[in-house]
This record gives structure tokens, sequence and C-alpha cells, in this order.
């Protein structure tokens, strides 16, 4: 068959191609490539059909097809800018564009016109030759295997790249956020590109002040390649430059100073020039950067752009501070560009974080991340970050359903995200109560990034609400040793100590760390007066309320904190109004320590609580109900008030539905584990075998506080003696985590409110 396309004519006769009757050197794979693309012509070939077809099974990896697909563009008079012949399909593949021509070579037409009636004669001529076939036979393939045995080349390993943080060669120590946003942009370029795999940001932020030799932080990261670089801007101008060295050598294989006028324009022309370069230098393809298309430049503004910059680094830090930081710098980016979508969708996030952060105003964050939001997706719908910004705004509004399809869709927009993929392993943990498929989102986030901090506490919390303590406590073990001072590590290991064993006082200990290294977060001061609540030392809890209220006044824990401490003064008013006036699942206090049903039974306001949750809840009301692990504390509280009120066959197919739920161990989350849920259920069912069992399970696992000693709702049980000396026991080992509490607090190692 002979193709002709072009000044080319293509036969699979002889296995020659040939430019205007002249013969070009093909080699036999890449033949076999564009063989492959012509006869597939009028559709686009996907690399995996190509990896099956073409190379029949044998294990290669991308950067061998995209390098033979390189070679069959050269040969052909084609590049990856031009794509005349071979166009690159984004995401999908490639395509052989050209207009071809089909003929049947002579060799075919005289295949074809030969007599069919010659089997006979055939046989007996082969059976002659036969000695002479197996001896050749076997000679070839003899041939062949020393052939394959001998010049098999070695699998194609995709190459390896370390880019340091960039070094500051201005004087204005000011520029340092800039220098990391110009890094930290570059690096994430190459990482998209396809066919080599370069090291995280966070791996590499260590080496930003290193001495060390680059064949020694190459041995460090397991990479071939290191990328240095250095940034000076002097008034108007900016100086960039690089070096590629090989890690194995320590010798230099590129370099170039870049020396452009000071503009964003000129800022990511010359990142992408580096990326373009390296990938030269390593013999792969930018598959996933179009050279040809117009690129959408985020900013036009260079202050904006500094801005932006700085806000990316302050947000690394992790602290109530950085965050409020960072969100200025964004506010400043936005004054100077208002088309700035990444800076919208970041300042959204940042002022949804505040609400942890800083406890602002939870109403008021909630309409300005809204607003922030929707100028995101407004200037640029096909930004990733704008719909990582709505779906954290959905979670807020706990519209769950709609956060996952946002997080979705960001994860489609840009696969490696590892913000979108880590909010949703956050979403699934946290708010959709699957912590194991969480586990599974982490790890394959912590994939991209092996040794960013944030991905691995995240990793930690999901192991440990999965009931694998053990693997979480070293993994977050691995986090301090790396970075001492990282606070949100030392909260999780507080988690950890609470929710295994409950062990309160360790648990205390690591949290008066995180408040030592961040103490803007007045939900820490929350835990620190519950736990004490627990232990029976009501006077020290009280101190950490006032503290908590102190710490961020006129906010949603202030007032929380403020009310609890009216309640431990004899006001039960206070605390009640305000819990009706709150969205359940934003009441942190467990039900342990203040039960609404209860308090309402106190009061004789039991009717108000009733209303409050056919507001909240009005699905549970409903004839066929249906309880899941997002709204089992509700039917379980809904269930005990039916059954005060006389409605007891809802009140039962509630309570039971909530036991299901509860038979799949909640190792973690608040409100779970803590509050006894499943002795409150079998009480309420007046099944009291099965609460004094249930009771005896919750003592034994080592939780228990001193709130259930006075608690109304254990009362028919108090006649028991299995409960009483399960009773005994819980408050023996409170007594000694109070203890351990005031030796803690004497060391040092545990902090005091004031």
């Amino acid at each position: 068959m002979i193709y002709c396309f072009g000044s080319y004519e293509l036969s699979t006769d002889d296995y020659c191609l040939r430019k205007n009757n002249a013969e070009v050197t093909v080699e036999p794979k890449v033949f076999d490539v564009i063989i492959y693309l012509i006869e597939n012509s009028d559709r686009v070939v996907t690399r995996d059909e190509f990896l099956s077809e073409v190379w029949k099974g044998v294990e290669v990896n991308d950067a061998t097809l995209s390098n033979h697909i390189k070679n069959a563009r050269a040969v052909l008079g084609d590049d990856g800018q031009a794509q005349t012949i071979i166009k690159t399909v984004r995401g999908r593949g490639y395509q052989f564009v050209s207009a071809v021509e089909c003929t049947v070579s002579n060799a075919e037409d005289e295949r074809a016109k030969a007599p069919q009636n010659t089997a006979v004669s055939h046989s007996k001529l082969t059976r002659g030759f036969m000695p002479f076939y197996a001896g050749a036979l076997v000679l070839i393939l003899g041939v062949l295997y020393f052939s394959f045995v001998y010049n098999k080349e070695p699998p194609t390993r995709s190459p390896t790249i370390a880019i340091l943080p960039f070094k500051n060669l201005s004087t204005n120590l000011e520029n340092d956020y800039f220098v990391d946003g110009i890094h930290g942009d570059l690096l994430s370029l190459v990482s998209r590109m396809d066919g080599v795999s370069a090291s995280s940001l966070s791996s590499v932020r260590k080496y930003k002040a290193s001495s060390l030799s680059a064949s020694s932080i190459g041995k460090d990261l397991s990479v071939s390649n290191i990328l240095e670089g250095q940034v000076q801007s002097f008034g108007e101008k900016i100086k960039i430059h690089v070096q590629l060295i090989d890690a194995n050598s320590d010798k230099q294989l590129w370099a170039e100073t870049y020396s452009r006028a000071l503009n964003t324009e000129n800022i990511f022309s010359i990142q992408n020039d580096i990326a373009l370069s390296i990938a030269e230098q390593l013999n792969i393809n930018l598959l996933n950067i179009d050279k040809t298309a117009p690129k959408r430049m985020p900013t036009r503004s260079l202050s904006a752009l500094e801005n932006y910059f700085k806000a990316q680094s302050l947000i690394l830090q992790g602290t109530s501070r950085s965050v409020r930081e960072a969100s200025e710098a964004l506010k400043k980016a936005i004054h100077d560009d208002p088309n700035f979508a990444e800076a919208y969708a970041d300042l959204a996030m940042a002022e949804l974080s505040l609400i942890y952060w800083s406890n602002e105003r939870e109403d008021e964050q909630l309409s300005k991340a809204q607003k922030h939001a929707a100028k995101a997706i407004e200037l640029s719908p096909n930004t990733s970050s704008a719909h990582l910004a709505t779906a954290m705004l959905h979670k807020y509004q706990f519209r769950f359903d709609e956060a996952e399809a946002s997080l979705q869709k960001a994860i489609r927009l840009d696969p490696q995200n590892g913000r979108a993929l880590s909010e949703y392993g956050l979403l699934l943990l946290w708010n959709l109560g699957k912590p194991a498929e969480a586990v599974s989102q982490f790890l394959a986030v912590k994939k991209l990034d092996p040794t960013d901090d944030l991905t691995s506490i995240n990793l930690a919390s999901a192991l440990n609400n999965s009931g694998r303590p053990n693997e979480a406590h070293e993994l977050i073990d691995q986090v301090i040793a790396r970075s001492p001072n990282f606070a949100p590590a030392y909260r999780v290991k507080s988690d950890i100590y609470y929710w295994q064993g409950h062990n309160l006082a360790k648990s205390q200990r690591f949290l008066s760390r995180n408040l030592a290294l961040d103490p803007g977060v007045p939900f820490n001061s929350m835990i620190m007066s519950q736990v004490y609540i627990m232990v029976g030392d009501v006077e020290r809890a009280q101190q950490w309320l006032l503290k908590t209220s102190q710490t961020a006044p006129g906010t949603g824990p202030a007032m929380l904190a403020e009310a609890m401490h009216k309640y431990y003064d004899g006001d039960r008013s206070a605390l009640f109004n305000l819990y009706l006036k709150r969205p359940l699942d934003n009441n942190v206090i467990p039900e342990l320590i203040y039960d609404l049903v209860t308090q309402g039974q106190k009061l004789q306001r039991l009717g108000e609580v009733e209303a409050y949750y056919r507001q909240e809840y009005a699905e549970l009301f409903s004839p066929n109900p249906v309880v899941t692990s997002q709204n089992f504390i509700a039917a379980i509280q809904i269930g005990r008030m039916l059954m005060v009120s006389g409605e007891p066959e809802l009140a039962t197919d509630l309570l039971e539905q909530s036991l299901k739920v509860l038979s799949v161990p909640p190792y973690g989350g608040w409100n779970n584990r803590e509050s006894d849920w499943r002795t409150r259920v079998y009480i309420a069912l007046k099944k009291y075998d099965l609460a004094l069992l249930a009771f005896n399970e919750y003592v034994d696992s080592g939780l228990g506080s001193m709130t259930i000693l006075d608690d109304p709702i254990y009362s028919p049980l108090r006649e028991f003696d299995e409960f009483n000396h399960a009773i005994e026991r819980m408050v023996t080992r409170l007594e000694q985590e109070k203890l351990a509490l005031k030796q803690m607090e004497g060391s040092g190692q545990v902090t005091l409110p004031f």
C-alpha cells in the first residue's frame, strides 16, 4: 500500500518513506507510529491505544510515546508548534490531519492477480525444502533472541526534577513574597508537563537557604535533575537567572539569564520559556501546554500580582494571623485589578476560613464570600479555584451535595489542584460521614505532595476517625519532627489522644502547644474548657470560658462562652435562648455537657425545643423519615421528645434508625462517641438491659464525664448495681486525669488561661 500526502510518499511494502522521490531515514518504531496514524486518520488515536496496538503490550511510559510523536513530526517536516500533519488533541491523543491519497502498490496488484489453485504444488515445494526452512528458522530465532537480549534498550523512565526555591537578590526583603510566587508558579507549570516528575513545593521549601550541593539534594529527594534560580528586580527591570544541574554529577546541563522589563506579561513569559527549556533539555514534550494558544493572563497589574503572591505565602503558614493578613493582601490585589478572578476566589476562601481561625461573625463572612465567589465565576467560569471557592461556600451553608458537585468540577478543570482534592477529602471526612473514603482521597493527594504538612494532618485525622490511631500518631509525629512550629499538627495530635482512649491530660498538653503557637483561635480555648468540665474542675473551665470570650469578643464562640459561664453561675436561660437562635451544627458543646432537650424539660420550655427542631429538621417529622450519619443526632433528640409528647410510633422509628447508623463505629467527630448515644437511645426505648451493656462498653473504652453523675437521662439506670459499678470506674479514671492535668499545669506542659 502506498500513501501519498503533500510531498511525501509512504510505502508499506518496502517500509520506505520518500520525499520528492528521495528516501527519508526513519526509525522502525517511528515508522509504525506514522502508519498507524495514517490508517486511522479519520479519528483521534488515544495514548492507551498507541501503547496497546503499536507497542503490543511492551511496557513503555508516556515519555516514550511523546518522543516518537516528536520524531515522527520531525521526519515529516512538522513540529509541535505548527501541527500541520500530526495534531495533538489535548487530553485525548493524536490525529493525522494531512490529506492522504491511497493507492495499491505493484506488488499487491500482482498478488491479487495470481492464480488461487496452487495449494498442491506449493505443498510439495514446501515439503522439499522443509529441512532448510527449519534450519533457517532456528538461525533467525537465535539471531532475534541474541539481538533482543543484548541490544534491548532499558525501559524509559520519566525524568525527575526538583525546582529549588529561588534566591531573592534584591535588597528589599518584601520581595521574598514576590520571588516565592514566581517560583511557585513555575513549579506548578512544570508539574503539569507530561513525562516529568517534579518534587512538590513542600518538599523543596526546606532548601530555601540550604548550602547543600545539588547531588546531596538530589539524593535526599530522589531526583536526577535540580533547577536553581535567582531573581533580582531593580527599578523597572527584572533579571532571572536559572541553571539546570545533573544531580548525579553536579554538572551544569543548561543555564540562562532573562533580563526584561518588569511587568506581568514578561514574568509569565519567562516562566513559560523556562518550562520549555526544561522540556527540551530533558527530552520531553509539553503536551499539556499548547504553545500556539494565547494564555489567559490572570492579571496585568504588577502590584496586584505582588499582593496575590504575598497572600499565597501567608496562607501556607496556617495561623489565624497569617490568614487575616492574606485576606488583606488579596483585597489590595483586587483593588489594583478588579478583574483578577483568582484573587476573588482566594479572598472568598480566606473570608470563610476566618470563621474558624478568628471566629468572625458567620453571617457577615458568608455574605462576603458569596459575593467574591460569584465574581470569580463571572470573570473566569473555567478557573478551578473559582469552583473551589463556591464549593467551600456551599459547605459552610450545609449544602453538602452542591459542595461535592462544585469540588468535582474544580478537580475536572485542574486534576492537580491539591487544595481542591484536599477539600474534597475534608468534605468526605467531616460532612458526609465517610472517613474511609476520606483516607483514600488524602492518600491520593499525598502522592502529589508527599511531604505537605497540611495534607498529612488531614490524612491523620481521617485515619484517626477510621479507627487507625497508631497510623495517625506516626504520621503526626513525622509532621512535628520536620515542622515543629506548625500549630495545626498539635491540634490533631490533641484530637487523637482525646478520641482514642480519652487521654484528656495528654490531649490538653498538645492543645496547649497549639495555643502557644496560635493563640488567636477561640475555638481551641472552648475545647480546653470542655475537658475541665468533663473531669469536674468547673472553676478552671470557667476561666477558659472567660478567656474564649476575651479572645474574640462579639463573635459566635465568645457569645457561647459567655452564656456557658452564666449557666455555671446559675443562669440557665441565657444558654438555652442562645441555642434556639443558632443552627444545630454550629453547637460545638457535646450533648453530654449540655443537652437541649433535657434543659427544655427542666425549664418547662420543651415546646420551644420541638419548634426549633421542626424548623431545622422538618424532614425528620415526615411520615417516612430517613436517618443518616448527618442527621442522626437530631433524630435521637426528636425521638426522645416525641416519646414524651405522645408520638411513640414516629419516635421509635427515629430511634431505631439511629441505632443502625450508630452500628458503624464513629471513631471521631464532635458529639459522636463522647455523648454516649447508644445508651441514651436504649434508655429512651426503655431497653434497660441493652442500655447497661452500652454504658459499660462506653466506660471501658475510656470515655466518660462527671456531668453524667447528675444527668437525669440516666435516672432509670441508677437502681442497677451494674451501672453504679461502671460509674465508679469512670469516676476513678476521670479523677486520675484531673490529677494529671494539675501536675502538667505545675510543670508548664498544660497552659493556664491567665
